[in-house]
């Protein structure tokens, strides 16, 4: 079976971070807020692509890869 993930439309990196407010007292309630940013190459994450990988993708080390357009 395969899983959807979201990769940055620059270098298919899957570590991808948003700032977000979390209530300490609650921690169901959190919001997402900003741009997304790749953590590998600081891209600002105008491009996000959610992408089908196969199940034992790896988000810790593994990269998408990309097509040339």
């Amino acid at each position: 079976m395969n899983k959807h993930v979201s990769v940055c439309g620059k270098c298919g990196s899957p570590r991808l971070l948003r700032d977000a407010y979390v209530a300490v007292n609650n921690p169901d309630d959190v919001r997402t807020f900003d741009n997304t940013v790749c953590e590998d190459c600081d891209y600002d994450g105008h491009d996000v692509r959610v992408v089908e990988v196969d199940e034992d993708f790896d988000i810790y080390v593994d990269t998408y890869p990309l097509k040339k357009e």
